[in-house]
């Protein structure tokens, strides 16, 4: 029987907590960009099939709490739904986190990578839920420690699904290796803050000049580039930093060409 082997791609945690790894603000953007230009299709169709869920669970959330306008009126019920749709849906986001880890370590994705992460729903879902009070207290009490939080633990997700952490475990693994490039990372979170506020803006100029139409063919424009970008760079990042771990396969153990990851 034939012992398993690996190989690390990228950096690795015992590096990352000793900040032994580097951060190239402009490479990365720049592979980013390259990996959208050429595979950003499965994201796009993934990332659609997660908002078509989201639409559709607030619909039936806000119906079972009194209807649609009686929800946008309350704060409350609206935290409260955002609150519940942010847990549930959290595995399907790591899943498309994973999806830019896989294209930026070399390998395809297909969209149901999305729902190969549910096995692991409590984790990630508790992960999210801990991450997005800790993130939203900071930004209450000051801007700087929401910012900052927010940064620092934007790689949680993954830790728990290609390391096996649980949450505690990767918030604070996260919160250890950011801390010697967090000016870096916030430099290529800051970017692409940058290129979706014109989009933003465009859109809302639309919806209040020309009409609704026009401004959904442009989000939807906006989202297809910008959406797949976002998750190539974090899955950059996410290999700069912490590294992938995979198995070694025997040559004939797939099609050449068709390599899938899965961790």
């Amino acid at each position: 029987m034939n012992e398993k082997r690996y190989i690390q791609i990228g950096g690795s945690p015992e590096k990352a907590v000793t900040g032994d790894y580097e951060i190239d603000v402009a490479g990365t953007i720049k592979e980013a960009w390259k990996l959208t230009q050429t595979s950003k299709q499965s994201v796009v169709v993934a990332l659609f099939m997660i908002l078509s869920i989201s639409m559709t669970a607030f619909v039936l959330f806000a119906e079972a709490m009194g209807g649609f306008e009686l929800v946008l009126a309350d704060q409350g019920r609206l935290f409260a739904i955002n609150m519940v749709l942010t847990t549930l849906l959290s595995p399907l986001v790591a899943g498309l986190e994973m999806m830019g880890i896989s294209y930026a370590i070399g390998m395809q994705s297909r969209p149901s990578m999305i729902f190969s992460f549910l096995r692991k729903s409590a984790y990630i879902a508790l992960t999210s839920l801990i991450v997005s009070c800790m993130t939203s207290l900071g930004m209450q009490l000051l801007l700087i420690p929401g910012i900052y939080l927010g940064v620092a633990l934007s790689l949680t997700a993954p830790l728990v699904v290609e390391k096996n952490l649980s949450p505690n475990q990767a918030i604070i693994l996260s919160l250890k290796a950011t801390r010697f490039q967090w000016f870096k990372l916030f430099q290529v979170y800051l970017f692409a803050f940058a290129i979706t506020l014109p989009v933003v803006f465009i859109v809302a100029l639309l919806a209040q000049s020309v009409g609704v139409i026009p401004a959904v063919v442009v989000a939807v424009l906006g989202v297809t580039w910008i959406a797949p970008f976002f998750y190539y760079l974090k899955g950059i990042l996410y290999r700069q930093i912490f590294g992938v771990r995979m198995e070694v396969l025997d040559d004939n153990a797939g099609t050449p060409g068709e390599s899938y990851f899965s961790a």
